[in-house]
């Protein structure tokens, strides 16, 4: 049971990632101003938020089923420098990920997983907890 929730959860980290690195890419070969469609485009298939923020770390697009102020601080504080990061932040994978135009720095995309992924997670933790 421990190396299925090991698995599990590597899954849900390695997800959260990959739907950022979709969003860079799709923002990345978009025209500047189809940016929003692009991160809405991510957010609808992911079922997560996904925010598009500037180097001033102004949110340019967001998109998905909760609001943008759910978006932890840090998290949008180091999509703007284009860091990599994936952490958990109240029971979701928060992953950031650097957008680069031109082969500048544009700022970055952050992604939070959806709840319905957190909703399977925690189901699968407290069956295997009662074994």
């Amino acid at each position: 049971m421990q190396a299925a929730r090991t698995r599990l959860g590597q899954y849900s980290q390695d997800h959260a990632l990959a739907q950022a690195v979709a969003a860079a890419n799709a923002i990345e070969k978009t025209n500047p101003d189809e940016a929003g469609e692009a991160v809405k485009s991510v957010a609808d298939t992911s079922g997560g938020q996904v925010v598009l923020v500037n180097r001033r770390g102004d949110i340019v697009a967001r998109a998905g089923k909760e609001p943008a102020a759910s978006f932890p601080d840090p998290a949008l504080e180091a999509a703007s420098r284009g860091e990599r990061i994936k952490e958990r932040f109240q029971g979701r994978w928060v992953a950031t990920v650097p957008v680069v135009r031109d082969g500048r720095l544009r700022g970055g995309v952050a992604f939070v997983s959806g709840n319905d992924e957190t909703a399977v997670l925690e189901i699968f933790y407290e069956k295997a907890a009662r074994c």
